[in-house]
């Protein structure tokens, strides 16, 4: 057993229509594994893949509706380094070949005794060290290239993507709400990033032009232009990557698109200031001034006179005034952006914050109307 408790933190999800199988599998998988997930249908593994994250899949083949090989290949496409191995008594030429497509580490027949899987066990958890090790020097290696010079090296960054199918994480915002889903790079050219994502990814850059990128090996995100989508079905071209200096997943809240309805007046001094909100949160509302002029009497730290107004479904339109501080989050050659902190507090609060959510609702319908309106 000793040998087996280098296994021991590796996250694994076992996949077994059969109750009598997976209960003495089972038992036997949890002697080894701390974080090991059993399921009955390949359904209910799918559901809780992302949450989960597993670094092996033990699966058998035959399953309801979605079978072991259709498993397989799912996950992989959200998590390509995750390992597999199948269990099963179906040993035809179709499901082999297909076993062999998708590098699963061992296809083990039915009947077996446990321990006749471990070596397939040892072997997924070399692989998974030895991609560890690679992913640190690789990523040990752009840093210091960056810390010469910053943006020099990004395609040569995203040419190892390429060459070790490292997968990438796309992080796009339709009207705020964050989109996140895996992709993988095809291509580089001189100018130009070209790679294959989910197509509702491609919809969102279609309608957003930019896009955020971070994976394992880069040590900071890399913003890029949309160039091109000539297909949901082809490859986005991409170009003019820059490297940022943070990860959009740090925000602690979603940072939305207001309705038309939504309203915010500032006045100092009895003073109204015209603004253009430029997205609202829990946390903040950020915004443009209209006329130049009024930005002497916005500084950092002032406080203002804030009125807002929304429609909450459950009630009906509602206002609120009260005194807010100015941010300036970022400042322009010709522009600032401002945003002030929504100082509610009660009955006052809960309603805004129940806004945000209804807002955000609102949005990830009309991108779901946008997702059947385009056959996605």
């Amino acid at each position: 057993m000793k040998k087996l408790e280098q296994l021991q933190d590796l996250t694994v999800m076992y996949v077994e229509y059969n109750p009598k199988e997976r209960s003495s599998l089972g038992k036997y998988l949890k002697t080894i594994f701390k974080n090991l997930h059993i399921f009955t249908t390949s359904i209910e593994s799918l559901k809780e893949a992302k949450k989960i994250k597993p670094n092996i899949l033990i699966t058998n083949i035959t399953q309801n509706r979605v079978n072991g090989i259709e498993l397989i290949r799912a996950l992989k496409q959200l998590n390509n380094n995750m390992e597999a191995i199948i269990t099963s008594a179906q040993t035809d030429k179709k499901h082999l070949i297909s076993a062999i497509q998708l590098d699963v580490i061992d296809f083990i027949e039915k009947p077996f005794e446990h321990n006749l899987l471990e070596p397939a066990l040892f072997k997924a958890n070399f692989k998974i060290l030895q991609r560890r090790e690679f992913i640190q020097l690789k990523r040990k290696m752009i840093e210091e290239n960056i810390e010469k010079d910053e943006d020099s090296d990004v395609y040569d960054i995203f040419e190892m993507h390429k060459r070790d199918e490292i997968p990438i994480d796309i992080i796009s915002f339709f009207k705020g709400v964050p989109i996140i889903n895996t992709g993988y790079v095809k291509e580089v050219s001189k100018n130009n990033i070209y790679i294959q994502t989910h197509s509702i990814q491609k919809l969102v850059m279609s309608l957003e032009k930019i896009i955020n990128v971070e994976s394992a090996i880069l040590p900071k995100p890399v913003k890029l232009d949309i160039a091109e989508i000539r297909s949901f079905r082809e490859p986005v071209k991409l170009e003019n990557p820059r490297i940022k200096s943070f990860s959009l997943r740090r925000r602690k809240d979603v940072r939305l698109e207001p309705e038309k309805e939504f309203e915010l007046t500032l006045s100092v001094d009895k003073h109204d200031i015209k603004i253009k909100v430029m997205d609202i949160s829990s946390e903040l509302i950020t915004f443009l001034i209209v006329n130049i002029e009024d930005g002497d009497l916005l500084d950092e730290g002032n406080i203002v006179n804030t009125y807002i107004q929304f429609r909450l479904d459950s009630i009906g339109l509602l206002d609120f005034d009260f005194k807010s501080q100015i941010k300036i989050l970022r400042r322009g050659e010709n522009s600032k952006i401002y945003a002030i902190k929504p100082l509610l507090e009660g009955q006052n609060r809960q309603d805004y914050d129940e806004y945000i959510l209804q807002r955000e609702f609102q949005i990830i319908t009309e991108l779901k109307n946008l997702r059947l309106a385009n056959g996605i």
